[in-house]
């Protein structure tokens, strides 16, 4: 599979309907060739009984021998949101106003769909903010706002 490209025929797929549904094992039949594209699936498992659906590329999640570690980066992000739980509320509209004011977003973007801050060069973002202490390679830098406590402040991920 080309992830520009998406799913090719013949390949074994983790398909969801919806995001509340579990993953589910298909095999690809066949690519339409009206847009929008649609993708001929077969479910594999034999409760469907080779039941077979035109279904929106979209919802085949990852190539059925990576569904392992799809489910465990779903996980991950769930955590995150979890964690998060600040969506539409005014710390998080604070926040985004924080950082469109103030913030370079070449030092940092919030993300979408939670209340994290991104670093795509963290160790200019140490720089700038004047706490770069230690450097440990690209995108790998921790800072130090309060040198009595050593709170670490910045953190790649």
């Amino acid at each position: 599979m080309n992830p520009t490209t998406g799913p090719a025929v013949a390949e074994t797929w983790a398909y969801r309907a919806r995001s509340v549904d579990p993953l589910v094992h298909v095999f690809v039949m066949r690519i339409g060739s009206k847009r929008p594209v649609r993708v001929l699936i077969r479910f594999v498992d034999a409760e469907s009984e080779g039941r077979e659906e035109w279904v929106s590329p979209a919802r085949l999640k990852a190539l059925w021998n990576d569904v392992d570690a799809f489910t465990a980066r779903e996980g991950r992000w769930d955590a995150v949101l979890h964690a998060s739980e600040v969506l539409d509320t005014p710390e998080d509209r604070a926040a985004g106003a924080v950082f469109d004011k103030l913030i370079n977003e070449g030092l940092a973007t919030l993300g979408d769909n939670a209340l994290v801050a991104r670093q795509p060069d963290a160790y200019s973002a140490t720089r700038a903010l004047g706490t770069a202490r230690q450097s440990r390679g690209p995108n790998t830098a921790v800072g130090s706002v309060d040198p009595q406590r050593r709170r670490r402040t910045l953190r790649s991920w």
